[in-house]
């Protein structure tokens, strides 16, 4: 019973990927191709990454937007927070490394007891036996700089 859970998780895991890069092939074909156009789309790609780890694993509570109005943030203990003020927090500089910790669960933070925010690292090292799935620390790297790429545009400007 516990291989059907599993394969179910891989199965969705894949097509989430397979629709979040169809989404974004539209932009490759208008793309050029030039030096400059190549470092676009393999962003594009990390970020696509990140994306779909996002939509699989954060989305139920973070929200679409990453405001924290997801439909899990109502019967949580703790509100989500909103991933896309986190920069705004910290004067403008996106906390990379901090939010890394916080997903992999190596910094303990308020409201992120594994009841409720799971720590993605040890859930991802399981998985990264299967077919499919890349080494845990890249996953939660891909999360890491999509959660970046969230960040509210009204922002000051780094000191």
């Amino acid at each position: 019973m516990l291989w059907r859970s599993t394969y179910l998780c891989h199965l969705m895991a894949v097509a989430v990927s397979v629709l979040t890069f169809i989404s974004i092939l539209p932009q490759y074909a208008a793309s050029g191709e030039s030096a400059e156009g190549e470092l676009v789309r393999m962003k594009d790609l990390a970020l696509a990454e990140g994306k779909t780890e996002y939509i699989i694993h954060c989305q139920a509570c973070h929200g679409d937007a990453g405001v924290g109005d997801g439909g899990m943030a109502k019967i949580l203990v703790k509100q989500p927070t909103d991933l896309t003020q986190l920069a705004e927090r910290e004067n403008g500089r996106f906390p990379f490394w901090r939010t890394f910790n916080i997903i992999a669960g190596d910094v303990a933070v308020s409201g992120h007891e594994p009841f409720q925010m799971p720590q993605f690292w040890q859930r991802f090292q399981t998985q990264e036996v299967l077919p499919g799935y890349p080494p845990a620390h890249f996953r939660v790297l891909a999360l890491t700089h999509y959660i970046e790429s969230l960040q509210s545009q009204d922002q000051p400007a780094p000191k």
